[in-house]
């Protein structure tokens, strides 16, 4: 996993909560950190010559005191959110995890003197109780569709379903709630799955498909996914979050893509260009699928 959208995600925070000279800091450290944590191929660097690990995380809870940061998205949005914890395990001095990739909330950032549990929180601090231990409160909802149904007992949360255009279970908690009590969300949708029919007999073509590009039938699959199902999900998440009465600051964030090299180690490298390159990723038309929505899903 790339650690690029941990730094983007503070980069924006940063601009908007603190002063502009100890964002370069914050920055670099969380990005040295995550990229020493996650690279296995290559010994870790050891960065605390250069950057100081507890100045920078500092800054950041103090940019966000009295403030709750929700973070809403699949899977790649719960490993964002996970390395947050990580960064802040050492500040706060226990240890801070999910129980799992469902639903959970944290109260972090805690003042050295109001330091009183160790694991998850187990209450729900109020706007008071954040003010009063300098601390803020991070939640993370599942949601791989970013249904925002008003209704908790929506079918979409509370029974399996299974999505019409892929044919493969959607996992979505309900998120609205949270929203409305949030001052900064941040929000994902991933790249759709490749439906079950490409595994069957490797059918890129959908009904009523219209052809985007001539002669790149997994590159059609990409754009024809973006354009009817990715682009109305996450205009009708940011139209229901502009509509909220407390307005949240919304942070996108985007997908990584996949390394083009997973199938073939001749062809190793991410894509620049999908829509010109599609012919280097003829043998593995699903990675050609997926970086083709992630592409565009950085255009948000």
């Amino acid at each position: 996993m790339h650690p690029i959208a941990l730094v983007t995600v503070a980069l924006v925070l940063l601009y908007f909560l603190i002063p502009v000279h100890p964002i370069k800091v914050t920055v670099d450290i969380l990005l040295d950190q995550a990229i020493s944590d996650l690279i296995r191929d290559a010994p870790a660097k050891d960065f605390s010559n250069v950057y100081n690990t507890s100045t920078a995380v500092s800054n950041l809870c103090s940019s966000l005191v009295g403030r709750t940061l929700l973070f809403i998205g699949p899977e790649t949005t719960y490993y964002l959110h996970s390395l947050w914890l990580d960064a802040l395990q050492a500040h706060d001095n226990r240890e801070i995890s999910c129980i799992g990739p469902g639903s959970c909330f944290h109260h972090v950032c805690h003042s050295a003197s109001h330091r009183h549990h160790n694991g998850r929180s187990t209450h729900f601090p109020q706007k008071e109780e954040l003010l009063a231990t300098n601390s803020s409160l991070l939640r993370y909802v599942r949601s791989h569709s970013l249904h925002a149904s008003d209704d908790p007992k929506d079918s979409a949360y509370t029974q399996p379903t299974v999505d019409g255009f892929t044919g493969v279970r959607l996992h979505n908690t309900y998120w609205l709630r949270h929203a409305q009590q949030a001052d900064v969300v941040v929000l994902n949708h991933g790249p759709l799955p490749a439906p079950v029919s490409t595994y069957d007999d490797e059918k890129w073509t959908f009904p009523d498909q219209p052809v985007y590009v001539k002669g790149a039938p997994v590159v059609n699959a990409g754009l024809h996914a973006t354009l009817t199902v990715f682009l109305p999900a996450v205009v009708g998440a940011l139209d229901t979050l502009g509509g909220l009465k407390k307005r949240p600051v919304v942070v996108w964030h985007s997908s990584w893509l996949m390394d083009g090299g997973c199938s073939d180690r001749k062809q190793r490298g991410v894509m620049e260009d999908p829509l010109n390159e599609h012919k280097s990723l003829a043998s593995d038309p699903w990675t050609l699928y997926y970086n083709v929505q992630g592409k565009f899903n950085h255009h948000i």
